[in-house]
């Protein structure tokens, strides 16, 4: 599913949207939390889609965060807490 893995490092963290070619979003959570190596990979959806069923299914399958595209300014903000959250838990 994604190549190159060996080389990734903790902690992995991914912006999907649902609306992808090819695999949607929610078929790339499914894929990915049955990788023993990515399967605790952080995922942010940033998507377009205000489906209910859309944002359940992502929250079923440990998202992080469901964000739409029109409300960048909040997932931005986050994706800063996150970062200083993450940062901190290194430093210890």
């Amino acid at each position: 599913m994604m190549r190159g893995r060996d080389e990734l490092r903790n902690p992995v963290v991914l912006i999907v949207d649902v609306n992808m070619p090819q695999m949607n979003g929610i078929e790339f959570l499914q894929n990915l939390r049955q990788d023993p190596l990515l399967a605790r990979s952080t995922v942010f959806m940033l998507s377009t889609s205000r489906r209910e069923a859309d944002i359940a299914a992502a929250y079923q399958l440990g998202v992080g965060g469901y964000f739409l595209k029109d409300n960048v300014d909040e997932f931005v903000g986050m994706l800063g807490v996150y970062l200083h959250i993450n940062k901190f838990m290194q430093d210890r």
